[in-house]
């Protein structure tokens, strides 16, 4: 019997984060304890920069421990959205401030336009295909791939 797995799943309220333990036998012993903290496709429209749910939503990320932010796309919803995007973007960034840094990919969603104001965000490294090691947690290496998605260049970009 196969169970389908759901494509989309909501964190349960109040708070808008969600934990996970992810155990793998060939995750090295120096990375045992590391906290990523992982934020997607918020979706910003136009005019809506800061709904009540993008509060909690930053108001949780303060009050969370994590080493290392991934952000991986989709900030905005369609072209006009870019302003509404990158201050919505620039208060979750300004939220937090892990040891191990931010780093963030785009998505399909989001504009030229938005690449441009999102890579003018103090904090932020964005990766595009290519993968780098995290600094200061030696064996966490990060595969950015930029939209469309190269995950082929990406993991050309890790050499040997």
């Amino acid at each position: 019997m196969t169970t389908a797995l759901p494509t989309f799943r909501r964190p349960d309220p109040p708070s808008p984060i969600e934990r996970y333990d992810l155990v793998h036998p060939e995750v090295p012993p120096s990375l045992d304890g590391t906290t990523i903290l992982h934020l997607t496709d918020t979706h910003v429209r136009r005019g809506r920069p800061f709904t009540p749910a993008r509060r909690t939503l930053a108001d949780a990320i303060r009050r969370t421990h994590a080493d290392l932010v991934c952000l991986t796309g989709d900030y905005m919803t369609r072209p006009g959205d870019e302003p509404a995007a990158l201050r919505s973007l620039r208060a979750l960034v300004e939220a937090g401030s892990p040891p191990l840094g931010i780093f963030g990919i785009f998505g399909n969603h989001d504009s030229v336009a938005f690449e441009r104001g999102a890579a003018a965000l103090p904090g932020v490294r964005w990766l595009h295909n290519e993968s780098v090691d995290v600094p200061g947690r030696p064996g966490l290496r990060l595969l950015g791939a930029s939209y469309p998605e190269d995950a082929v260049g990406a993991l050309l970009s890790m050499g040997p």
